[in-house]
């Protein structure tokens, strides 16, 4: 009986020492992936910067593209406005004339 025993703790012991290599050989294949992968991390976390800085530019061309786009439509409604203004006292004073006051 004891030298039963004994044989099923040797394999309980070769069993748990080939998990434990294989742990320690998953192990060393995911540090390794890890030291792989930092500098792509590094890169990203760069590149989401960057990314967001640009962001920030395109908002800002974007409301200037907005302000100048609308200006010409100002010029336009000051022009028209002018002219209509002229029209009328083109048209007071033509009806004064008429009247004979001016």
């Amino acid at each position: 009986m004891e030298n039963g025993r004994a044989a099923e703790e040797a394999e309980r012991l070769a069993a748990l020492e080939a998990r434990a290599k294989g742990n320690t050989r998953r192990i060393e294949e995911l540090e390794q992936r890890l030291s792989e992968l930092r500098p792509v991390v590094t890169a990203v976390a760069t590149m989401d910067l960057r990314i967001a800085r640009i962001e920030a530019d395109v908002r800002e061309i974007k409301s200037e593209v907005r302000t100048l786009c609308s200006r010409p439509a100002n010029h336009w409604n000051r022009l028209l406005d002018a002219a209509l203004g002229a029209l009328a006292a083109g048209l007071v004073a033509f009806v004064l004339v008429r009247l004979g006051v001016a």
